[in-house]
């Protein structure tokens, strides 16, 4: 058992939205996920809308299938985070530090695929704050710390 990361989140969201997608009209299916972390329990509140959110997450998969995207699992959740809060300035500062901080030890800029991609540039821009929203916004406001109940 180790901390929650970004990618741990992802991966716990979209077999979340799925089983969203599943359980809707079946009220014996579960629609909650709990994620275990070493420091926290996390739960994924059930989805109203999961067909839409399965579908905007599938666009970005074949997108991404045809081109690099400027998407990177810690750095787009700890801007997203700030962005949620309302501190765009802290959000972008914040994820600069996560994406190259002098130091940080887990950078992602030194991730060898990332730097294939993006060998002279930081490619946190505008592109990169859209992706960002629009895969962490939704996650983000189904996001809670777990209290016990399964209801």
């Amino acid at each position: 058992c180790g901390t929650i990361k970004g990618k741990d989140l992802l991966r716990a969201w979209i077999g979340h939205v799925l089983l969203n997608c599943m359980a809707e009209g079946d009220d014996a299916l579960p629609r909650r996920t709990i994620l275990l972390g070493k420091d926290e329990t996390l739960c994924l509140k059930p989805v109203d809308t999961p067909h839409d959110i399965l579908q905007s997450l599938l666009n970005l998969y074949w997108q991404g299938l045809c081109e690099p995207l400027p998407f990177f699992a810690e750095t787009s959740l700890v801007f997203a985070r700030e962005m949620a809060a309302g501190k765009e300035a802290k959000a972008w500062k914040e994820a600069r530090i996560k994406w190259a901080g002098e130091f940080n030890p887990y950078r992602e800029c030194d991730d060898l695929y990332f730097s294939f991609c993006y060998p002279d540039r930081i490619p946190l821009d505008t592109h990169f704050e859209d992706l960002a929203l629009r895969v962490y916004l939704p996650l983000l406001e189904h996001l809670d710390e777990w209290g016990g109940d399964m209801s």
